[in-house]
């Protein structure tokens, strides 16, 4: 049988033995003991319900951010649950400073857990997250946490949900239309885009997760159009299982572009969790579908990521050429194409490594890339590369300049014009893969 004791993260306790200076800064900063980081497995020791007394007498009258982890990965764990509220009751009884809830771990260990959030006053709770937690109500029912929350907590602002439910779980979110940020998880783009209608005006950012599985058929429906008129940042990322191949994740991506209207935008993040096992975007335009939700929303990026996405090297020259990022200032392009060698239906996929090996394009590709204000450029490249990249940035001529272009771990563009009396940092780092 294995045996974990809790710990809880006592940073400031650790600072206040270093010296007595230390001992005096941490007592007369209040808010160094307000964060707490617990992880419970096994058996309990009894100083962790002092130190958590302590950090809440110190803390003060400063809001509470509690992250709060049950590990029973470990086979042989055993999570003692009634343990939890001795342990944690002098923070229960300050449930009302609490600020944030985070709520991490195994989804059979941390069942117990809910329940004892029923009686607890949390009316300050601005911010939320279930990250692999299972929701079950007392009776052993399903939990849904938005209607859980519902009436306990009037002035969350922040909610991330990473359990997986179908459409019909979302009909709570107009529950919380003051909602900044929300984070959604789920197998269809139905259901992502039931959440984000449901959502009101004051959304300002939004996560969405598509969990895709190659047996599952998705054909989305796009009703009528969405309108978040104060959503700024918009990340559509993609969990995918790891030995399974998804021929085209291009329906995903046209039906939120195609059903949401977003004038305020000014970050778009579009992410894949595995690259390795992705096929190109089958007959889909990424480029054309990204121009058209920008001219229909009116939005100039400012921030643009692609990130483990299947894409063309043709694509990614005809996405940065896009009036839309003409004003771009943050841009990261991280292993999104192979390297064009030949032609692109011949290339073997599969043996590609999940390693921060970097791609570039063929020299031959014709274009060029022109974005406003460039100061500063990092390259990672792969051996070989790093000469030719390097003389041709130096020998460019920008017209108009290329701020802050970030292209960490990205992908090497002969193509690059850089304004080289502008640039004010430039690190050239050569990754050579584990196989040369």
């Amino acid at each position: 049988m294995f045996y974990r004791r809790p710990t809880l993260t006592d940073t400031p306790g650790s600072i206040s033995e270093v010296c007595f200076h230390w001992r005096q800064t941490c007592l007369r900063t209040p808010q160094l003991w307000a964060p707490l980081y617990f992880v419970f497995a096994g058996s309990f020791r009894k100083t962790i319900a002092r130190q958590v007394l302590r950090h809440v007498e110190r803390s003060a009258e400063v809001p509470l951010t509690l992250c709060i982890e049950v590990d029973g990965s470990r086979q042989g764990t055993i999570v003692n649950y009634k343990w939890f509220r001795m342990i944690l009751q002098p923070l229960f009884d300050q449930s009302q400073r609490w600020s944030s809830l985070s709520l991490t771990g195994s989804v059979d260990a941390i069942a117990g857990f809910l329940p004892l959030l029923h009686d607890l006053n949390l009316t300050n709770l601005i911010t939320f997250k279930n990250l692999g937690v299972e929701s079950v109500a007392p009776n052993g029912e399903p939990l849904n946490l938005l209607e859980f929350l519902r009436g306990r907590t009037p002035n969350l602002r922040s909610f991330t949900n990473r359990r997986d439910y179908d459409a019909s779980w979302y009909t709570s979110v107009p529950g919380f239309k003051q909602l900044c940020h929300l984070t959604v998880s789920g197998y269809t783009s139905d259901t992502i885009l039931e959440a984000m209608r449901a959502c009101g005006s004051a959304l300002e950012s939004m996560e969405v997760i598509y969990r895709l599985y190659s047996n599952r058929v998705d054909v989305p429906t796009v009703d009528s159009l969405i309108t978040l008129p104060s959503l700024r940042t918009l990340h559509i990322r993609y969990s995918i299982r790891q030995q399974e191949l998804i021929t085209d994740i291009g329906p995903h991506l046209l039906t939120i572009f195609h059903s949401l209207n977003a004038p305020s935008l000014e970050s778009l993040t579009l992410q894949s969790k595995n690259y390795v096992r992705l096929a190109p975007i089958a007959q889909t335009s990424l480029h054309s579908s990204i121009e058209e939700f920008a001219r229909r929303s009116n939005f100039r990026l400012r921030s643009f990521c692609l990130d483990r996405l299947p894409c063309t090297p043709e694509d990614l020259l005809r996405i940065l050429s896009l009036k839309v990022m003409e004003e771009i200032r943050y841009l990261t392009i991280c292993e999104s194409a192979p390297p064009f060698m030949g032609d692109m239906e011949k290339w073997n996929f599969s043996s590609l490594v999940t390693t921060e090996v970097v791609h570039a394009l063929s020299p031959e590709l014709d274009g060029e890339i022109l974005l406003p204000s460039l100061r500063e450029l990092k390259f990672h490249v792969m051996k070989g590369w790093e000469d030719y990249a390097f003389e041709r940035m130096v020998e460019s001529r920008c017209r108009r300049g290329l701020v802050s272009i970030r292209v960490d771990r990205a992908i090497v563009w002969a193509n690059l014009r850089v304004d080289m009396e502008k640039l004010t940092k430039l690190d050239l780092i050569v990754k050579v893969p584990d196989d040369m």
